[in-house]
């Protein structure tokens, strides 16, 4: 018995919510049909709404009266909806929630995935074009360094190579005969000649002009040195060494009277062919 009863009342209950569904049904179904009722023109031949007498009526006043009540109704049926199924209606507003957040979500991680993506490709142009432009100042700097070495060799060596050939050229000088200009040694007079006697081979030589110069040019100053005689002469000696090089009428009157002592000291009176018969 209790069996029957429990299956009868189950019977009941899905009744029940069939009938609820079918109420529904045709609640939605009036509900579609009302923009017809409302905008369906009354006098057109076979009209829903086309009522005895209703062709002698204005078109705008019978659109009026029929939409009157459409804004009361509307919420009405909402009501009903609501009233006979809350649960479910609940159930649809959560639901559409739900997908509408779930796709907020997925469009918000598309976007930053893509972001990271786009962040990840600038940083890798960036970073490339970082290298390349190291790799690019290293190679310049790479090769300035390499030209200075060479340049600081090809100076050493072109300066060995000078201190080479001055080397040779002052050995040549030191190790071959006296210079043509300069006269065979010749006895040199005890104590040496006096202050006159100098002074008498100047007047001689150049009328003791210090500036002097002949007219060829090969001899000059005061005792009228040759630039060869007078760059071997201090080429030999220490104590005039600092002449050499120097043009005899730019040295100073002490330093040409040195000179001219000095070559009488090594060689005699003789360096002065015509005017040395006064030192004697």
């Amino acid at each position: 018995m209790a069996s029957t009863r429990e299956e009868r009342d189950g019977a009941l209950n899905v009744d029940t919510t069939i009938e609820r569904w079918r109420v529904v049904v045709v609640v939605l179904a009036t509900f579609a049909a009302l923009p017809l009722f409302v905008l369906e023109n009354p006098d057109a031949i076979g009209s829903v709404t086309a009522v005895a007498g209703a062709s002698g009526l204005p078109y705008e006043a019978a659109s009026l009266e029929a939409a009157a009540p459409a804004p009361t109704t509307m919420p009405r049926v909402r009501s009903m909806v609501s009233e006979q199924f809350p649960p479910v209606t609940s159930e649809i507003t959560s639901a559409m929630a739900a997908v509408k957040n779930v796709q907020a979500e997925e469009i918000a991680a598309q976007i930053i995935a893509e972001a990271r993506a786009h962040a990840v490709v600038e940083f890798e142009v960036i970073a490339q074009q970082e290298r390349k432009q190291a790799k690019l100042l290293a190679t310049q700097e790479a090769q300035a360094v390499e030209e200075a070495r060479l340049a600081e060799e090809s100076r050493r060596v072109e300066e060995d190579r000078l201190a080479e050939e001055r080397r040779r050229e002052e050995l040549d000088y030191l190790t071959s005969a006296s210079p043509t200009t300069v006269p065979p040694i010749t006895p040199t007079t005890p104590g040496g000649p006096t202050a006159e006697q100098w002074d008498d081979l100047r007047r001689c030589e150049s009328t003791n002009n210090y500036q002097a110069i002949n007219p060829t040019g090969s001899y000059r100053g005061a005792y009228q040195f040759s630039r060869q005689t007078w760059d071997w002469i201090a080429s030999i000696f220490d104590h005039v060494n600092h002449l050499e090089g120097v043009d005899p009428i730019e040295a100073s009157p002490t330093d040409q009277d040195l000179m001219a002592q000095t070559l009488y000291d090594f060689r005699g009176p003789g360096q002065w062919p015509e005017c040395g018969r006064f030192l004697l």
